[in-house]
Order: structure tokens, then C-alpha cells, then sequence
């Protein structure tokens, strides 16, 4: 199973990998200086921090250029990371960021986080307004839908061994954009999915919640869903520039919590979703550099190779960067 997960982040380096914000070539470095930083980020909100550090002219402030790169899937976007194609991702999830770090740890810091509690969350599993299916316990024989890569997947295979329903119920993974598309023309039964795809089926009046807050209930609270990468090898060569991005995003966490209201309107820049949606959108819990809970992620990587999802054990502590492992470079 380990192997085969990891294979996959590889093997998906052969599809199609990227959208670029600006110019397609990869930047010039000079001196201690890169002419750009090259972000990887995915079309969901937990990439609300980048889009605000954008908007907000913050990246601008500390003198950094940062080019955004749209990837469709997690897979591809760690693949592009570990290729060297890119030097960081916004966000994206433990359960990718795990995978490859147990296999060889100090290929990447994580920083920062996106977590769920009881108030801030953002998973839902969701069935169609006029679907039979009550309780959690009738999707057995059923089709669950999320949105491709192994993030979700791993997610919806541990969420319904839980729910005592493992190998009851069959998985389909399809392209973020496509899944409410795909889940209103029945293409499976239910769909297990994170903002703000939930929030844009439900807007449309044809779903209903089955299932709220699952990763809270089922995992851990809070659950820290994923967190934001810088390759060892960019941080060892610009580490001044690392520590720019990554005071743009502090800042971007106080600007979100100071006003979820007003920071939703930057959504679309990430997602296809109206204006008026974007309101509804439930958001995560953000916490800066320094303020990461050590403790819950090492309990998800704990049950991650407890269910025997990578065949060594994760020290949280060498995985997690801080303000400390930068602070000789700072001003």
C-alpha cells in the first residue's frame, strides 16, 4: 500500500501538470535573491492565504515576486515539488505531505496550518435533495464521490472503515471543478468533498447534508488538515526569501481572521464560485508559523502509520518548520 502510494505522486509527473499565472520558463536566480518564487497552490479554500497575500499587496511589501501555479490534483502538485519544478505549495494536505516524508524525511519543512474544529470546518458529506439515503449507515452497495488524488481517497477509505463500512461502499475520484456536475447527473450516490464545493451544491438547492464536520468527528478535533511546503533545497539556498513568503502569510492569517467577510470575496481567484457563494463558505481554522499544534499533527501521523499508510513513523518535530529555524536570516 505504501509503495503504491507513493508510486503514484511519480507517476502522475507524466500527465498534464500545471496552469501558470504568468510566463511559462522557470526563473533566473541570481545572487541570494530568485527573480520569482515559483507557489503551487489547488483549487480549494484552504488556498485562501496565498490569494489574500496576493490581493492584499503583502507579497508586494516584503519585495517578493511570487508566481502562482494551478495544479488540479495534490498528486501532481507534490510530484512537481519533489521534481524541483516549483519551490513551494500554499497548502495541501498531511495526508500527501506524510507519504513521501516517512519515506525520506528532510525533503521539505511544512509551515503554518489549516485545521478543523468544532466551528471552523469545511468537510461534508453530502446527498442529493431528493436521494433516499437518510443515515450514513444506507450509502452500503452505494457510490461515494470526492475529488481526485490520494488527499480525499485516503480520507473517504478511513472515514468509511469508521463508519463500519469498509469495502461496502465504492469510491469515485474525479477533477474538483467536475464533482457537483458529476454528483447532480448521478454519476455516484454521495460525495465527501471540502469547501467550497459543498457550500456551491448546497447554494444550488440540490443536496442535503448527510454528514457534517466528519473529519472532527471521526479523526481527531481539532484535525489538522494540511499545511503549507518549501523544499529543504529552496530553503538552504534562499532562505531569507523563505522567510518573506512565509511573513506574507502570518499576515494573511491576521487579515482572514479579522474579516472572514471580506476575504471571501477573493475565493474566486481561487475556485468557480459566484460572488454571493463565496459568503456562505465555510472557512478553516488558520494558525501562523509559530502556532502550529505539534501534538495533533503528530496524532494523524501516528494513525496514518497505525493504518498502516507508511511503513515508518513520522517525528512531527523534524517535519514542522518554525520562526527559530529562520530567525538567523531575519532583520
Amino acid at each position: 500500500m505504501v509503495c503504491i502510494l507513493f508510486l503514484m505522486i511519480f507517476l502522475a509527473g507524466c500527465e498534464k501538470r500545471n496552469e501558470r499565472t504568468d510566463d511559462t520558463g522557470k526563473p533566473t536566480h541570481s545572487g541570494n535573491t530568485p527573480a520569482k518564487v515559483r507557489i503551487g497552490y489547488l483549487p480549494l479554500s484552504c488556498t485562501l492565504h496565498l490569494s489574500v497575500a496576493m490581493r492584499e499587496g503583502l507579497f508586494a511589501k516584503e519585495g517578493v515576486t511570487v508566481e502562482a501555479i494551478k495544479f488540479q490534483d495534490a498528486n501532481l502538485a507534490m510530484h512537481a515539488l519533489l521534481a524541483g519544478e516549483i519551490d513551494g505549495i500554499a497548502a495541501i494536505a498531511y495526508s500527501m505531505i506524510f507519504t513521501p516524508y516517512a519515506q525520506q524525511p528532510g525533503l521539505y519543512k511544512s509551515f503554518g496550518s489549516q485545521e478543523e474544529t468544532g466551528d471552523h470546518y469545511v468537510a461534508r458529506m453530502l446527498v442529493l435533495k431528493n436521494s433516499p439515503i437518510t443515515k450514513v449507515a444506507e450509502l452500503e452497495g452505494k457510490r461515494l464521490g470526492t475529488y481526485n488524488g490520494l488527499p480525499m481517497l485516503i480520507n473517504a477509505r478511513l472515514l468509511l472503515r469508521r463508519l463500519g463500512l469498509e469495502n461496502k461502499v465504492s469510491i469515485v475520484q474525479i477533477k474538483p471543478e467536475l464533482q457537483n456536475d458529476a454528483f447532480l447527473s448521478g454519476q455516484f450516490d454521495a460525495l465527501l468533498s471540502v469547501e467550497p464545493y459543498p457550500t456551491i451544491a448546497l447554494s444550488r438547492g440540490t443536496a442535503r447534508v448527510l454528514l457534517d464536520n466528519p473529519r472532527t468527528r471521526y479523526f481527531s478535533n481539532p484535525y489538522p488538515a494540511s499545511a503549507a511546503l518549501f523544499s529543504t533545497q529552496f530553503i538552504n539556498k534562499y532562505p531569507k526569501t523563505v522567510a518573506k513568503v512565509l511573513r506574507c502569510y502570518d499576515a494573511a492569517v491576521d487579515v482572514i481572521r479579522s474579516d472572514e467577510g471580506r476575504v471571501r470575496r477573493y475565493l474566486p481567484d481561487i475556485v468557480p464560485i459566484a460572488p454571493a457563494v463565496a459568503q456562505q463558505t465555510l472557512l478553516y481554522h488558520w494558525r501562523k508559523v509559530d502556532e502550529v499544534d505539534l501534538q495533533a499533527i503528530q496524532k494523524n501521523a501516528d494513525e496514518f502509520y497505525a493504518e498502516h499508510l507508511m511503513k515508518n513513523r513520522i517525528d512531527a518535530k523534524g517535519l514542522v518548520g518554525t520562526w527559530k529555524d529562520l530567525e538567523r536570516y531575519l532583520p
